[in-house]
C-alpha cells in the first residue's frame, strides 16, 4: 500500500512538471493568458446545488482583458457518482457578446484517495458577430489527494464542432493542477494549462496560468 502511494504520488508530480515544460516551453510562440474565477455554490436542496461564477480572461501576456464571463449554473444529483448540470453562460468578449446554454453529465469514481471523472458536455452558443455553433466536450480528470488539504490533479478535454453529417475535432485543452481546501468552506485551484486548436494550418496556441476560488454558502 504504501508503495503505491508512492507511485502515484510520483506519477502526478511528473505530470505538474511535464504540464510547466509543455505550457512554459516556447512560450515566445503562443499567446501566455491569465484565467481568475470566483464561484459561490449553495444547496437549495438535499439533490440540487445553485452555482454562480464569474470569470475573467487576459491575453497577450496578461496584459488585455479579453473576456468578461458569468455563468448561472443548476447541478442535479442523480446518484453518488452521476450528477447532470444545466447552465447559462453570458460573455463579453471585448467589442461582441455570446450567449450559451448547456447540458452536462459528470461521471465520478472514487477509490479512496483517488478520484477519476468524465464529464459529457452539449453546448450552443451564439454570439453578435456568428451565427449558433454547436459543440460537443469530453473531459477526463484524474485527483489524488497527497494530503489533508492539497490534491494536485491532471486533467484533458476534446472540443468537438457538430457539424451536419461529422463531428469536427476542434481543439484540445490539457492541464495540471493543484486543489487547496482552505478552512472553511472556502477551496482554491491553481493551474497550468495548455490549449490548442486542431486541424488547421496554423492553429492557435495558448499557455494559460489559472487561478480559481469557491465558496459555499
Amino acid at each position: 500500500m504504501i508503495r503505491m502511494r508512492s507511485i502515484l504520488k510520483l506519477i502526478f508530480l511528473t505530470a505538474l512538471m511535464g504540464m510547466h515544460s509543455i505550457a512554459f516551453g516556447g512560450a515566445s510562440e503562443v499567446d501566455d493568458q491569465l484565467w481568475a474565477s470566483a464561484t459561490i455554490t449553495k444547496d437549495v436542496s438535499s439533490h440540487f446545488t445553485l452555482e454562480i461564477e464569474q470569470q475573467f480572461r487576459y491575453r497577450d501576456q496578461y496584459s488585455i482583458m479579453n473576456k468578461s464571463i458569468s455563468q448561472f449554473s443548476i447541478v442535479g444529483e442523480a446518484t453518488d457518482f452521476f450528477k447532470v448540470s444545466v447552465a447559462y453562460r453570458y460573455t463579453n468578449i471585448e467589442d461582441a457578446i455570446a450567449r450559451r446554454w448547456q447540458l452536462a453529465g459528470t461521471s465520478t469514481l472514487r477509490k479512496k484517495k483517488l478520484r477519476a471523472s468524465h464529464r459529457l458536455q452539449y453546448q450552443s452558443e451564439r454570439s453578435s458577430e456568428s451565427d449558433t455553433e454547436e459543440q460537443l466536450r469530453n473531459k477526463l480528470t484524474l485527483r489524488y489527494s497527497l494530503w489533508s488539504r492539497i490534491a494536485p490533479y491532471i486533467e484533458y478535454e476534446w472540443f468537438h464542432l457538430m457539424g451536419e453529417k461529422e463531428l469536427i475535432w476542434r481543439k484540445y485543452r490539457a492541464a495540471a493542477g493543484i486543489r487547496i481546501n482552505v478552512p472553511g468552506p472556502h477551496v482554491v485551484k491553481l493551474y497550468l494549462r495548455k490549449q490548442q486548436q486542431v486541424n488547421r494550418k496554423s492553429p492557435d496556441r495558448q499557455n494559460i496560468v489559472g487561478l480559481k476560488y469557491e465558496f459555499d454558502l
